[in-house]
């Protein structure tokens, strides 16, 4: 019986079922093999983390800073980041209302933990949630900064996409809070 309270007091600790988070430290962290991104070549990164955090106000549930380490592909190689970390912070709330983005924007759901960049960056939305992982979906997180709104690179490649766009799942396990760099 004490076990069962145990776990599931820390499933509770960690995530809420249904994308909710508690944004209370947690860090979720993934590192990608070689053959993974082979399979899944719209995928840019070697390395992903997310760690979850209390908002400094605004009216957000929380934040999420993200945290990636960039794969050797084409499209990193042009860009002048492959190898390289690079971050975005995101705010985060469950999304109210239906998207109307247009066909681009099909896969974003109301009712989601949706965490959105500043300057139109792109957002994420946490559609699977369990103790030990989550999953990530994204049409384009911009990550990086530059001299005004734009970034260095994104989650996703988009090559010869006609929209610009991608859309792409990454998923990523409970991890202690130290493979979750702080920025």
């Amino acid at each position: 019986m004490r076990s069962i309270i145990f776990t599931s007091l820390l499933a509770g600790a960690v995530a809420l079922p249904g994308g909710a988070q508690q944004f209370e430290g947690e860090c979720f962290a993934r590192d990608y093999s070689a053959a993974h991104l082979e399979a899944n070549a719209m995928q840019t990164v070697a390395a992903l983390s997310i760690r979850f955090t209390p908002a400094d106000g605004g009216g957000f549930d929380g934040m999420a800073w993200v945290s990636a380490v960039m794969a050797d592909t084409p499209e990193t190689v042009r860009q002048g980041v492959a190898g390289q970390r690079i971050d975005q912070i995101t705010l985060c709330e469950p999304l109210d209302r239906a998207w109307n983005g247009g066909p681009r924007d099909a896969w974003i759901k109301a009712g989601v933990m949706t965490c959105f960049a500043e300057c139109d960056a792109g957002m994420f939305q946490i559609t699977r949630s369990a103790p030990d992982s989550i999953t990530i979906k994204t049409n384009g997180l911009v990550l990086g900064e530059d001299d005004g709104c734009g970034g260095t690179s994104m989650l996703a490649d988009v090559g010869d996409s006609p929209t610009g766009y991608v859309t792409t799942s990454y998923r990523l396990d409970a991890a202690p809070l130290a493979a979750c760099p702080e920025f």
